[in-house]
């Protein structure tokens, strides 16, 4: 399974955001098919999993939010607001 960024989606009617457009579709790796497209809300950038592999954190900078997606059910279940138009992503570990 992948989960990809769009940016800022389009609605096909061009290059500018659709409030409804999606902006994050998650692909099956075997048959390189789409499974299911996504509107987070803005567009989104960096998408980080966590080590379990169920869920997926996707910063949306245009909605300063972290979109939270569960991978199981593919389907949009918190989010993590407000932020300063989030980017890129990384896991920091305490020793």
């Amino acid at each position: 399974m992948l989960v990809t960024g769009l940016g800022e989606g389009t609605n096909g009617a061009g290059p500018k955001a659709s409030a409804s457009a999606p902006n994050a579709v998650v692909i099956d790796t075997s048959s390189r098919k789409e499974v299911k497209q996504l509107n987070l809300g803005g567009g989104s950038e960096g998408i980080l999993m966590d080590q379990e592999g169920s869920r997926a954190f996707v910063s949306v900078s245009g909605a300063d939010k972290v979109a939270v997606i569960d991978l199981k059910s593919l389907s949009v279940v918190g989010e993590i607001s407000p932020l300063a138009q989030p980017d890129g992503m990384a896991w920091a570990v305490r020793h």
